[in-house]
């Protein structure tokens, strides 16, 4: 806890920040926060959820304190993600902060001055594995990296980001438009799971009172709802009011047109249907004095960001006095801080249609919104049909009708408290359990059955997906739900719509190829689209069935690039990859140690100890006979002038070129063969003596050694399990010792396994199995998520 002197001093550095002083449910969040306590927060559009939980961690961190090793803010839109993402920098600077928008691009001279903020979605790949002070993220990326199936990456790096969420603030927001049965549950187990390893935020405008009290139960935090008097402190509260009608008929161009006064916004469920509103409206008010702008999720980042630009002249809380219209989806329901005089919206879910309702007269004065009847009601995509009826059912009779904020409440509790409730006795336990299948299996099934059902891949829009070379530069990528792409359809014999990349799991080919496929189920998370099917506009943004050009926006970075090696003992790798770990380790500092406390290790340093051993051992299986030989083998080829190679000394890399050298050593069949699950087979009794060396016999020896064990096993990829037999070179023992030097940790006399019976291959397997690592599953995935962050950055440092 802080003291008294630095917890009085936090209403004046708010102040200084944001102009006004903190509402006291944001005090009072900065109090919990400050305690280490995890917080469920219920609180309208507009009044503060985010700074009450950015606020506190830039605080800390201007006073030298750390609250958590980061924050990973997750939001259920990319567009959302994006918005709050600016502003956050906007805020960091205000508060004196230096930004670093590139974890790679840290000086590491003045971290207390200096802030890595980062954003990680679908379309903006930025920081891949977490390693930003705060991340802004979507749900699908953050839970889809805890089942251990990134949506945006390859599976074989599955298993880098789960560890990041030990010792971490993970804020979800916006939870009302998470699916139930799918994301929110799949959320609240892994909160559940994680407790007392990392502090949860959950915020939201419109989460029924009987499930914030069974989150907060679950996850064992302190549930908070901001009064209806605390917002009348806020500045122009009282002369704000809004109007609700309900219209029988769908949203038309027309009806737009005739009850538009100054600023209209029109919400679609749908793109298709939003792109199909602004067209008619640009055409029916060509010679209007009228700006019209459209706004979604299938933007890129440049064009977005223009069009937000004018968003806030035209609708911002200091906007122009201009005559606009803004056609939109969902992507504003949340996080833009814009408003309206009318509002025109499909009909949605209640706890949609007020967070969207947030967005007219936000500032002051009277609003009127009009929901209107979908096109479709026995097909209410993207929403469930019964929660979309249970709405229609509430205000199918409203006609001017004023709400206030207690109305606005009773009528989500009304809507979706009957619906909550059923769906609270779910279990968790049922939910854990088919969390651990997917972990253990990696079926990508698992996205749709434990994430969302709404099925959605990533398009890249080229007629020539062999030429993008995404080792390189990863392109900007535009999300789409899978059953929009079932429209399209051939025009010719000859022609290809879709062709899916095929990555390599070889350590030392990490390039692409590409497979053209005829079904869209066929399909896995990303997919080139030809243009001849589809286009991009600015404008407009992508838009299907008419024919395009190539449109390629690269991002600075891949998380999938491979380098030219040059020839390297396993001494040499071993010795950086342990010095890359020592300067990652601080970076986990708080995560270390709310693990040591769990897995009740007293001793000074045990976690960081254990980590730097792994790191030692994580190539051992390299020193199979096999596995020299092929080296060697290549070695002499290659460069037979290498110093290593000359002196005999056994080999971590070679002189390699994945580009050229590739095929060449296919041809020559030179096969090194796996090594990961061999190396932790190899020196799992070393393992468990260091284990012994810090706990002593019993149970949590047992589990660190599994959890070390797994993580060297599964540092190429998350599902790692097969045994196969081989030998180790007769110098194996002498080569780790020396590389082990460096190292503080007592193993005795040294004892290497090798040569597995056809039991053990057998049996190996289900000891790896997510359920049977027990107690040692969080130093797996924190160990594991080290091990191959330092892994990366040893290799690209004799790389190029």
């Amino acid at each position: 806890m802080l003291k008294p002197s630095l917890i009085d001093g936090y209403a004046s550095f708010f102040k200084e920040i944001t102009s006004y002083c903190p509402y006291p449910y944001q005090e009072k969040v900065f109090s919990l926060l400050d305690r280490g306590k995890s917080v469920v927060l219920r609180a309208p559009t507009g009044s503060g959820k985010t700074l009450s939980v950015i606020m506190p961690y830039l605080y800390l961190r201007k006073n030298n304190e750390k609250m958590a090793d980061r924050i990973i803010y997750a939001l259920p839109m990319r567009a959302l993600a994006f918005d709050l993402y600016n502003s956050t920098i906007q805020t960091a600077e205000k508060a004196g902060f230096c930004v670093v928008e590139d974890p790679e691009k840290r000086s590491g001279e003045d971290r207390d001055s200096e802030i890595c903020i980062t954003i990680q979605t679908g379309e903006l790949q930025n920081d891949h594995f977490f390693e930003g002070d705060i991340i802004f993220t979507t749900i699908d990326q953050l839970l889809s990296g805890y089942l251990t199936l990134p949506v945006s990456l390859p599976d074989r790096l599955g298993n880098i980001n789960i560890g990041a969420i030990i010792g971490s603030l993970i804020v979800f927001d916006e939870v009302h438009l998470m699916e139930f049965q799918r994301s929110f549950l799949t959320a609240t187990e892994m909160m559940n799971r994680f407790e007392g390893l990392a502090q949860f935020f959950v915020m939201t405008a419109t989460l029924t009172e009987p499930t914030q009290k069974w989150l907060a139960k679950q996850i064992k935090a302190e549930p908070i709802t901001c009064s209806i008097n605390e917002l009348k402190s806020v500045p122009g509260y009282e002369k704000r009011s809004r109007v609700y009608s309900f219209e029988n008929s769908p949203i038309s161009s027309d009806t737009v047109i005739k009850n538009h006064r100054q600023k209209t916004l029109v919400i679609c469920n749908r793109v298709d249907k939003a792109q199909q509103i602004y067209s008619e409206l640009k055409e029916k008010l060509i010679n209007a004095d009228t700006k019209i702008a459209l706004l979604h999720s299938r933007f890129f980042k440049r064009d977005r960001s223009e069009i937000e630009k004018n968003l806030q002249l035209w609708f911002g809380k200091r906007s122009e006095d201009v005559n606009a219209i803004l056609v939109s989806t969902q992507v504003v329901e949340a996080g833009i801080d814009i408003s309206c005089n009318t509002m025109h919206t499909e009909l949605a879910p209640a706890n949609s249609l007020i967070q969207r309702a947030g967005r007219c007269a936000r500032y002051s004065g009277t609003g009127n919104v009009f929901i209107h009847e979908i096109e479709d009601p026995s097909n209410p995509l993207p929403y469930p049909k019964n929660e979309v009826d249970a709405t229609r059912k509430e205000i199918k009779n409203f006609r001017e009708k004023e709400l206030d904020p207690d109305f606005e409440k009773d009528l989500v509790e009304r809507v979706h408290a009957p619906l909550d409730d059923s769906r609270l006795i779910d279990s968790l336990q049922n939910r854990r359990g088919e969390v651990n299948e997917a972990m253990d299996h990696g079926h990508s099934s698992s996205i749709q059955k434990l994430i969302r059902e709404v099925d959605s891949v990533n398009i890249i829009l080229t007629p020539n997906p062999h030429s993008e070379n995404l080792e390189i530069s990863w392109p900007e990528m535009l999300s789409v739900p899978r059953s929009t792409l079932y429209k399209l359809k051939k025009k010719g014999a000859d022609d290809w719509i879709f062709k899916i990349p095929i990555f390599s799991d070889d350590e030392e080919f990490k390039g692409v190829k590409w497979e053209k496929v005829e079904s869209v189920r066929d399909i896995s998370w990303l997919v080139a689209l030809n243009p001849k099917f589809a286009r991009y506009s600015q404008e407009v943004g992508l838009i299907f069935g008419e024919e395009g050009t190539r449109c390629i926006i690269l991002n600075k970075k891949s998380p999938y690039k491979s380098y030219k090696y040059s020839c390297e003992s396993f001494q040499e790798h071993t010795h950086r990859v342990i010095a890359e770990a020592r300067s990652l380790i601080p970076l986990s500092d708080k995560g270390i140690m709310k693990l040591s406390k769990k897995m009740r290790l007293d001793r000074n340093h045990s976690i960081e100890k254990m980590i730097l051993l792994a790191c030692a051992l994580h190539d051992t299986g390299k020193l199979s006979v096999r596995w020299q030989g092929a080296m060697n083998r290549w070695q002499g080829i290659s460069n037979p002038n290498a110093e290593q190679f000359i002196k005999g000394l056994p080999l971590a890399h070679t002189t390699y070129d994945p580009v050229k050298d590739w095929i060449r050593m296919q041809e020559l069949k030179i096969q090194k063969g796996p090594h990961a699950a061999e190396g932790a087979y190899a020196v799992f009794t070393m393992i468990f003596k260091g284990s012994q060396t810090m706990l002593g016999d019993g149970d949590d020896t047992q589990n660190m050694a599994i959890g070390i064990m797994a993580a060297i096993a599964r540092h190429h990829g998350p599902r790692t399990s097969n045994l196969q037999p081989f030998e180790l070179i007769p110098q194996a023992k002498n080569v780790l010792n020396d590389a082990m030097k460096t190292l503080e940790i007592d193993l005795g006399d040294m004892e290497i396994s090798e040569t597995p019976n056809k039991d053990v291959i057998d049996s190996f397997r289900q000891y790896l199995k997510i359920s049977e690592i027990d107690n040692g599953i969080f130093l797996y995935w924190l160990s594991v998520r080290i091990i191959r962050l330092a892994d990366q950055r040893a290799t690209s440092k004799i790389g190029a």
